[in-house]
């Protein structure tokens, strides 16, 4: 979610600061992020809008870490296959 309102222009800190505040908000009203309406989301920045919903699940989060070493599956999967290659070679060596 912060990475979301990053992309709409808001500095990290910042970012970071209004998602703190909607998950107190969250644990105050015994609900989650997910459920929390556009409305709810808009009070603590305008910058939310209906595409918010796009990012808000954990396989949608995890997919975004794209880079080098990160939680993308395809990411993850170079990894298995980076270290597999290693086992192999080290198995080999004995």
């Amino acid at each position: 979610m912060a990475d979301y309102l990053v992309e709409k222009g808001l500095p990290f800190r910042e970012a970071h600061a209004v998602v703190g505040q909607l998950v107190q908000y969250c644990l105050s009203q015994g609900t989650v992020l997910e459920r929390l309406s556009l409305d709810e989301l808009r009070r603590s920045s305008p910058l939310f809008s209906d595409d918010i919903r796009s990012v808000l699940s954990v396989e949608k989060s995890v997919a975004r870490r794209r880079s080098t070493g990160g939680t993308a599956p395809k990411e993850v999967a170079k990894q298995i296959r980076l270290l597999q290659t290693l086992v192999k070679k080290k198995t080999n060596k004995r």
